[in-house]
């Protein structure tokens, strides 16, 4: 069990290892959120150093929430599309069946708006 934690840890330390490193490249660059920088000025009393400090701390964090943002988008894409293949694939809850021959298919979830047989295909 403790194993596993640590594990965690150490991957989630590995990865905002790399996310600070990619939010000190894009500031080297010039490259910078506006929002995020004002808001580094602000918090830093208009020191420019301490803006720098506080503004890959926020970058970081934008960059860690758009990947959550990402994943829930995806997780409801995924659950969306599997809802829409069964509830064209069964509408009325009597087994998996091809739109135009009623032939009992395997769903492809590829192509989840039509649910056809080999034969139909």
């Amino acid at each position: 069990m403790f194993k596993n934690l640590r594990l965690g840890s150490a991957q989630a330390r590995a990865i905002e290892e790399r996310l600070f490193a990619e939010a000190l490249e894009e500031l080297s660059r010039g490259e910078l959120r506006n929002g995020l920088w004002a808001k580094a000025i602000s918090e830093s009393e208009g020191d420019k150093d301490k803006a720098q400090a506080i503004y890959l701390r926020l970058r970081v964090q934008a960059m860690k929430d758009e990947t959550v943002i990402m994943e829930a988008i995806m997780e409801a894409s995924t659950s969306q599309s599997a809802k829409e293949v069964q509830s064209v694939a069964d509408p009325k809850g009597d087994g998996r069946r091809c739109q135009l021959c009623g032939t009992a298919v395997t769903i492809n979830y590829g192509d989840a708006y039509r649910i056809l047989c080999k034969h139909c295909s």
